[in-house]
């Protein structure tokens, strides 16, 4: 027994060998190894440039924050990804528990809700996107088009295979580490989970770097909308999937455009994208949350 009561998905540290200190502990280790490894996996993208290209490894590194190809979104994707470890150790080093609990209230990840919330997910960012283009006007700074161009298909095919197969690993990360160890470091401090939600959101927000207030309040509605489904779902496999859904279609567009390295470093957008942005996630919460309280899935821990 982990539990001595049923718990939700933001208190599931609270063991009978829970103490105050430990999510401090987590929180360290957590830093540790995603500093370490994300340094290491840096280091390896840009020893394979200087392979590569048989130049000097300070153009690599000034290509690595410039001039983004599919090796240099592999190594941004994978240096992200390694969040996903560093939260495991974190429970597991820190507080003995087994790194299921950070997936969900059933100690696993649930496979089956994540296919059918990416499912839906899919749907909500396909259908929103299209709205979005006719909606978002041109001269409201959503396209440029003169400055407008396409790649080669051989060019998109090695981004793409980049995304695919990477992109659902850094989307899933940054879940494990806001909405999955942060809000449960802080759960444990506090009953309610929306102190744990703000922390967790206004962190994501701000670890996105420099951006205009229409961008930032995007990003915290984003956390926010994650947050209110891992509580009300139980697990973060929604969360998951909105944002892996949201990130893979957008990429794989910026890359038939030439704009991986712009979208990656965007700092503006309109408001008009943030409304219909937002819109999207709601639908798409209220319409998970509805199919998880419909089938009766698990939302607490059981004893």
């Amino acid at each position: 027994m982990v539990h001595s009561e049923p718990q939700p998905y933001h208190r599931l540290l609270l063991t009978g060998t829970y103490r105050w200190w430990r999510a401090l502990l987590g929180l360290a280790i957590f830093g540790a190894v995603f500093a370490i490894l994300t340094i290491g996996v840096t280091v390896a993208v840009i020893a394979a440039d200087v392979i590569r290209t048989g130049g000097p490894v300070d153009e690599s590194i000034d290509r690595f924050g410039s001039d983004m190809d599919p090796l240099f979104l592999l190594g941004t994707n994978l240096g992200l990804a390694v969040a996903i470890p560093a939260a495991i150790l974190a429970v597991v080093l820190a507080h003995r528990m087994r790194p299921g609990w950070l997936s969900s209230v059933t100690g696993r990840l649930r496979w089956g809700l994540l296919l059918r919330m990416s499912a839906l997910a899919l749907t909500m960012v396909v259908l929103f996107t299209i709205v979005g283009g006719w909606l978002v006007p041109v001269d409201d700074g959503a396209l440029d088009i003169d400055s407008i161009q396409t790649v080669s298909l051989s060019t998109w095919l090695g981004f793409a295979v980049v995304i695919v197969l990477t992109t659902p690993l850094q989307a899933a990360a940054e879940e494990y580490a806001f909405r999955g160890y942060g809000m449960q470091a802080l759960g444990a401090l506090f009953r309610t989970p929306w102190i744990g939600a703000m922390v967790t959101s206004l962190a994501f927000a701000f670890a996105h770097g420099t951006q205009n207030m229409p961008l930032f309040l995007d990003r915290l509605a984003f956390g926010l909308i994650a947050c209110w489904l891992v509580v009300r779902t139980g697990g973060l496999e929604a969360a998951i999937a909105m944002h892996v859904m949201n990130n893979v279609i957008v990429f794989l567009i910026s890359a038939a455009f030439d704009d991986v390295g712009d979208t990656l470093q965007v700092s503006a957008i309109p408001w008009m994208a943030v409304i219909i942005d937002v819109a999207q996630m709601a639908v798409f919460a209220l319409l998970a949350d509805r199919y998880v309280r419909r089938r009766g899935l698990a939302t607490r821990s059981a004893v």
